[in-house]
């Protein structure tokens, strides 16, 4: 029984979808999220099974693991990506909550005899390195610029130190720039926009991004979450790891005007003028992740490019999902 901590989330609502397929029971743990995304809601009290639970909370994990036999972790939840922060006290709490829970979670895996915890991160670890691919063995700066990249960070270090010491494996997994469906169109994703956007009929909102570029020649490594989901399902119920860091993505970067070209081709009303070539002060060569060790250990494999993971996302929206 795999607990999905973030379970109701973009992240990992599709992953509770990629384990469910790999013939994992899942239990989801319920914080400020209600809403059930619909891809799951056939399997609820049959495979997945929901409990609420704050993973800042150790007594709330410990009565899961009452009503669970829990053999392994996958923690999703959101932390260090502050929306509206602007008070150091708030940056601070938002640090240690992310802190707080990393440990939460590891203690309990030591208590419960879990095989692996699977954590996440992200591509802003890789802030400040120009050669490309972003790869897992490069050196990272030992800064940070924004409080996603700290706390990324310090759960990285963290798990790497806590895990041995609590005897247990913790895989670190670095998401690439991730679409697809249940994913919240309100938050500062170009691609987000654009596809909900052309869905509507409606003219796409291009301002106010709080990640990346809108210029037509930018751009980096888009992953469909579908794939995205899978690697870490893949990672989760590996029988062996040799490393304790994998980058997940397509393994390829995207232009943001390749992405307009190809909804174009599925909803030929579409249209949006991006400004053109890059963004003044931004490296022109775009960034993308190695895949390689996650491919040599699980044999993933991206199913969708980006034409395949955009027509999905069209299809699943013209549903009628909201998102």
């Amino acid at each position: 029984m795999q607990l999905v901590i973030g379970g109701f989330g973009f992240v990992g609502s599709n992953t509770v979808a990629a384990l469910l397929d790999l013939d994992e029971s899942c239990v989801i743990t319920q914080h400020k999220k209600d809403r059930m995304p619909e891809f799951l809601k056939d399997q609820i009290g049959k495979r997945v099974f929901i409990e609420p639970a704050d993973v800042g909370d150790i007594d709330a994990l410990h009565a899961v693991g009452k009503k669970h036999k829990i053999t392994g972790i996958v923690h999703l939840a959101t932390g260090g990506m502050p929306v509206g922060r602007s008070n150091a006290l708030e940056l601070a709490e938002d640090i240690h909550s992310t802190v707080r829970g990393i440990a939460n979670v590891i203690q309990v895996a030591h208590e419960w005899g879990v095989k692996r915890v699977t954590l996440s991160s992200a591509p802003v670890v890789y802030n400040g390195i120009s050669e490309l691919p972003w790869r897992e063995d490069q050196p990272l700066p030992m800064t940070a610029t924004f409080p996603m990249d700290a706390a990324k960070k310090c759960g990285e270090i963290l798990s790497s130190y806590l895990g041995p010491q609590a005897n247990v494996e913790c895989v670190e997994v670095r998401l690439a720039s991730m679409y697809g469906p249940n994913y919240d169109p309100t938050r500062s994703s170009l691609i987000g926009r654009l596809v909900h956007a052309a869905v509507k009929g409606e003219k796409p909102n291009i301002e106010g991004l709080r990640f990346g570029s809108v210029y037509a020649a930018d751009g980096g490594d888009q992953c469909y979450i579908k794939d995205a989901a899978r690697g870490i399902a893949l990672l989760q119920t590996a029988n062996k790891l040799d490393h304790r860091l994998y980058n997940v993505s397509s393994g390829r970067p995207t232009t943001n005007q390749e992405i307009v070209n190809v909804i174009k081709k599925v909803i030929p009303g579409f249209d949006v003028e991006l400004p053109f070539g890059h963004q003044p002060g931004l490296p022109e060569a775009l960034w993308y992740f190695d895949i390689a060790r996650l491919r040599k250990e699980t044999g993933f494999e991206p199913q969708f490019d980006i034409e395949a993971g955009i027509a999905d996302y069209i299809a699943w929206l013209r549903l009628g999902n909201a998102a």
